[in-house]
């Protein structure tokens, strides 16, 4: 008996693998089988386009933030459930009503400010620990977040304080609002986690770096009240110990005595940060060059044998300059900052991608001092951020610069220019996500940047998914150039 052709079953009644589209005789998706897939991945156009489109697809969702390595998953969903704005974590709860009731900041021995030796209002609210009072969105990338702080600005506790004018506004707790996108307030335990993505850490500056060294301490530490100070001093009426909550920021000499582990620590050192490995702990170092201090050059000679090791994780340079220089950006990169980008270790370290360096700006003065310091008022301190940025720039282009300015004006100070806990705690963090960002190399340029909406990885998913599994004949489908065409205009 004569079998019945291919064409012959596609027109009966029963199922067949194959079917009548258009006047072409084609395999039926229903039946799309094993041997389907080999040949339809045996055709080369097909496998190209089809590997294509999966690397437009991850390629969107990886520019949308949504798909990161487990450690950036970390910075982005850390914390656990969030924090009620009205409610200080319970691991500070202690320490806060403490200081809320003891917050003597001493006044510094030259009589800079005008203030007098007081119990003054403990600057820390508590949006500190859940800075998203406005309930905006996560922060997806580096430059996402370094624009939302560059843009945020200061609101205070009670509203009524936001009539006064700025030198009263400054007496008040006030808490800083990022713009458009914000990042939770680091646990000790994630902050390790950060400083531990590499092997250096060094902050590298004057009096305001120091407290922002402080303030990482105290998170490390999880304490308000001392956590700050780090001293050989421990007995006498000069002990740095007696300077507590906002206190530990007072530029008077007794609060100024942190040294020994302080400008130079491991987490094992302080008894800190046990869950990390003994023998893989990053090093910490704190540098202050303005006094003719060389320690940064031993910090160099640390390195230099270790940049060209695979398994050195590599180091943070924070840079913060200029109070000591007249606020002059050509003094500043000649006498302060040129030194350091000479040094061949410095050098070769950036070369080797093995040191991310990372400028913080001056940041905004008390105008009660703007007649007894001229050259650090806020226009000056603006004109100088500018021009800093441009030099820095032409020397390092990948530089990464955090923006203090919204961050510190009319914020508590202890004299006109040092700020208490809440500026200092909150540097702190800021720079701890923005060494996590390094970490996972989460890099925009300022002028280039693009949030993929949740409907456009959704529009590349279905592409990907109505391509995969109609119908197998090239006459179906459309020319993979145009497929590749219409991909690329969607990034452009």
């Amino acid at each position: 008996m004569k079998q019945s052709s291919k064409g012959d079953q596609a027109q009966s009644g029963s199922p067949s693998k194959y079917q009548k589209v258009n006047g072409y005789t084609v395999e039926s998706s229903s039946t799309f089988g094993t041997r389907s897939w080999i040949r339809y991945f045996n055709d080369r156009r097909r496998r190209a386009v089809l590997l294509f489109s999966y690397a437009i697809t991850i390629a969107t969702i990886m520019k949308s933030g949504r798909l990161m390595t487990s450690d950036s998953v970390e910075i982005i969903m850390a914390n656990g459930t969030e924090v009620s704005s009205s409610i200080i974590p319970p691991i500070y709860e202690e320490d806060a009503l403490y200081c809320e009731q003891n917050n003597i900041v001493l006044r510094r021995d030259d009589f800079l400010d005008n203030h007098h030796d007081a119990v003054r209002s403990w600057s820390v609210a508590p949006y500190l620990f859940n800075n998203n009072p406005h309930k905006v969105k996560k922060c997806n990338n580096l430059h996402e977040y370094l624009v939302s702080i560059q843009n945020g600005t200061r609101r205070w506790v009670h509203s009524s304080d936001e009539l006064l004018s700025p030198l009263e506004a400054e007496e008040y707790p006030s808490y800083f609002v990022p713009y458009g996108c914000y990042l939770p307030f680091p646990s000790s335990h994630q902050l390790c986690s950060t400083l531990n993505k590499y092997s250096h850490i060094i902050f590298d500056g004057d009096s305001l770096s120091r407290h922002v060294t402080q303030a990482v301490l105290m998170i490390l530490r999880k304490d308000l009240i001392l956590g700050g100070i780090e001293s050989t001093n421990k007995h006498g009426k000069d002990n740095p110990y007696q300077c507590k909550c906002g206190g530990q920021f007072s530029e008077h000499v007794k609060c100024r005595q942190n040294n020994g582990l302080f400008d130079a620590f491991t987490p094992r050192d302080l008894n800190l940060c046990s869950h990390l490995p003994e023998d893989n702990q990053f090093k910490f170092r704190y540098v202050d060059r303005n006094y003719g201090d060389r320690k940064y050059e031993r910090v160099l000679d640390e390195i230099a044998q270790l940049c060209t090791k695979p398994q050195y994780k590599g180091a943070i340079w924070v840079l913060q300059g200029g109070l000591h220089h007249g606020t002059n950006a050509q003094n500043t990169m000649q006498k302060w900052i040129k030194p350091l980008m000479d040094n061949p270790t410095f050098k070769s370290c950036v070369e080797l991608k093995k040191m991310e360096v990372v400028w913080v700006t001056y940041g905004a003065q008390s105008r009660q001092l703007d007649k007894k310091y001229p050259l650090q008022t806020r226009e000056n301190a603006h004109t100088f951020n500018i021009a800093m940025e441009s030099e820095l720039k032409k020397h390092l282009p990948n530089i990464t610069i955090i923006d203090w300015w919204g961050v510190t004006a009319e914020a508590q100070t202890s004299d006109g220019v040092h700020f208490l806990s809440d500026v200092n705690l909150f540097k702190a963090s800021v720079v701890a996500n923005v060494i996590e960002f390094l970490s996972i190399n989460i890099t925009l340029t300022a002028n280039y940047t693009r949030n993929c909406s949740k409907e456009a990885i959704m529009i590349n998913l279905l592409f990907l998914c109505c391509y995969h599994y109609l119908p197998y004949s090239r006459r179906q489908f459309p020319k993979s150039s145009g497929l590749i065409l219409m991909s690329l205009l969607y990034f452009l």
